[in-house]
């Protein structure tokens, strides 16, 4: 696996203002939790730990994903296969396009 992060672009057709409360909402449904202004989540028995960053441009949401600690990030897509952490994170990451596009 590769040490860094992967950003994400995604988008949406609200508010910046709703965008965020979608985010945030779903985050924590997924039991994501705030620390030091990052998302993380952590699964000690299946997925490990995750995080994630994010920041809202009119339109469009930049995230910086990545699996593993966030003081030793792992890229999310480095074309390791196999990877559950990883799948779990980009299926994350589907899901919530198609909320935030339902606005």
């Amino acid at each position: 696996m590769k040490k860094g992060i992967t950003v994400f672009q995604l988008h949406y057709n609200c508010s910046d203002a709703r965008a965020n409360e979608i985010i945030r909402q779903f985050l924590i449904a997924k039991n994501f939790k705030v620390k030091d202004e990052m998302w993380i989540f952590h699964d000690p028995l299946v997925f490990g730990w995750s995080g994630l960053r994010y920041c809202l441009q009119g339109g469009t949401v930049l995230i910086q994903g990545w699996v593993g600690k966030a003081k030793k990030p792992f890229q999310i897509d480095d074309d390791f296969v196999g990877s559950l952490p990883k799948s779990n994170f980009k299926g994350m990451i589907k899901d919530l396009q198609t909320v935030l596009l339902r606005g």
